[in-house]
C-alpha cells in the first residue's frame, strides 16, 4: 500500500485532492497492472467479476472515470490517504452514476484513532444511470490528521462510476 504524505502548504476552503496534486478527476493512469489509477490504492480480492477501470469512454469531466465492478459481492474500492485538521469540518463532493440498480459506496476511517468516521461503505444513494453530484459532510475529530477515504463498488452484482472528487475544508470559508 502506497503511503502519500503532504508536505506543502495547506489551504483552507480549496480542494485538498487538487492542493496534493491526488489525481481527483482519475485523468492520470497508473504504472499499469493492479495499478489502475496515479495517487490512489486499488482494491480487487482475485474473484473473476471484480474490476477496476480507468473508464476513458463514460466519464463525467475530463477524459476518464473510476469505473468499479462487483459481480461476486466482493469488496472493490480505491484509497487515498488524506491530510486533515483535527476538529474541521470537510465536505465531499463527487460525481457518480450506477447501472440502473446500485449506486457507489463510500467510507471515511481516521488513521491517527483508528476508527470509522463513515463507517462500513455507507451508499451514496444515486443507482440511476445519469451523473449525479454527491456530497457528504463530515467532522474530523480530535486527534485527526490522517483519514482514509474509500470508494467502493456496490456489494452487490453491479457497475458504478465515480469522477471529479474533491474534498473542501469548510470551517474557515
Amino acid at each position: 500500500m502506497k503511503l502519500t504524505v503532504y508536505t506543502g502548504e495547506y489551504k483552507t476552503g480549496s480542494n485538498i485532492l487538487v492542493d496534493q496534486n491526488l489525481n481527483p478527476g482519475f485523468e492520470t493512469a497508473g504504472a499499469g497492472g493492479d495499478d489502475v489509477f496515479a495517487n490512489w490504492d486499488e482494491f480487487t480480492p482475485s474473484s473473476p467479476g471484480t474490476d477496476i477501470v480507468r473508464d476513458a469512454v463514460v466519464f463525467h469531466g475530463g477524459a476518464a472515470s473510476c469505473k468499479l465492478r462487483n459481480t461476486v459481492s466482493a469488496s472493490v474500492y480505491v484509497e487515498l490517504i488524506l491530510t486533515v485538521v483535527a476538529q474541521h469540518v470537510y465536505r465531499l463532493s463527487l460525481w457518480t452514476k450506477g447501472s440502473g440498480s446500485h449506486s457507489a459506496r463510500f467510507s471515511i476511517y481516521d488513521a491517527d484513532n483508528a476508527k470509522d468516521i463513515v463507517p462500513a461503505a455507507r451508499s451514496c444513494g444515486v443507482p440511476q444511470a445519469a451523473w449525479t453530484a454527491f456530497r457528504y459532510q463530515f467532522q474530523a475529530p480530535p486527534g485527526c490528521t490522517q483519514i482514509y477515504m474509500s470508494l467502493h463498488a456496490p456489494y452487490a452484482a453491479g457497475d458504478v462510476w465515480v469522477d471529479d472528487v474533491s474534498l473542501i475544508d469548510q470551517t474557515a470559508i
